[in-house]
């Protein structure tokens, strides 16, 4: 009986010392845990803002990489006081061609105005050697004086403004003429008048508005044109002319002339 009871007693103290066992390792066991998660708290408490502010600089830094690629600043000319910003949609402008101050602006081309000489007629002249040529008297120059007609019967008509081709510019075409060469004139309906180089140059009878007699200095021309009424008919003819009012005989008026024929 005592021995069993010493058995049962024994086998009670093991059964405690191995539960009193088991509660310390599982204490143990605690222990370490909660000691490694402090330590794990305290570890990642110090390392966290280390992280969080490497990652600040990064982005930083990325950030004013990409103001600097965005928004790059304009420099100035030398003579500045510093770098300007460029506007933010600078990168975008393209350079744009400065205008003229004084832009040219399209004009209509204006129509060309062509002055036709006038129609005065034409006449055939012959020089000395044979030369013959169709001239237009619109083309040649033009001289201005006053004359009239002092007919057989007394009758005069005129004076009034001539305008008129010289004999001079007119048969310098064919080598011109001398004092002594005989000019033969002849009209559309075949009347000749033959006058001589002097008389053509001016050596003819004149006479003042009256018809008598006065000393004037007069050429001869082939008249085109005249504000008188009287004398601007049956062009051209032969007239004479002065700076003055002046008349000279009829019959070297020679009318509607055709042809002029140095001998």
């Amino acid at each position: 009986m005592k021995r069993t009871l010493w058995i049962t007693l024994a086998f009670i103290m093991i059964l405690g010392l191995l539960v009193a066992c088991r509660g310390n390792q599982q204490t143990s066991i605690i222990e370490e845990r909660d000691a490694s998660d402090a330590v794990g708290t305290t570890s990642s408490g110090n390392e966290s803002p280390n992280i969080e502010q490497e990652q600040s600089t990064i982005d930083n830094q990325i950030t004013e990489s990409r103001s600097a690629i965005e928004s790059p600043k304009l420099v100035d000319n030398a003579e500045s006081t510093g770098p300007i910003k460029a506007d933010e949609n600078s990168k975008n402008i393209e350079p744009k061609l400065a205008e003229p101050s004084n832009p040219v602006k399209n004009t209509e081309v204006s129509e060309q105005i062509v002055i036709n000489s006038p129609d005065y007629g034409t006449i055939e002249i012959i020089g000395k050697d044979g030369t013959s040529q169709i001239i237009e008297l619109g083309t040649l120059d033009l001289v201005v004086g006053y004359g009239g007609v002092k007919r057989s019967t007394g009758t005069i008509n005129g004076p009034g403004k001539i305008t008129a081709v010289s004999f001079a510019a007119l048969l310098e075409v064919v080598g011109g003429y001398s004092a002594d060469d005989r000019i033969v004139i002849t009209a559309t309906d075949g009347y000749v008048a033959t006058l001589t180089g002097k008389e053509i140059a001016g050596s003819v009878p004149t006479y003042n508005i009256e018809g008598g007699p006065v000393s004037a200095i007069v050429q001869g021309v082939i008249m085109v044109e005249s504000d008188h009424e009287a004398l601007n008919n049956n062009l051209p003819r032969v007239a004479f002319i002065g700076e003055e009012p002046v008349v000279t005989d009829g019959f070297q008026w020679v009318r509607e002339v055709a042809k002029i024929e140095v001998r």
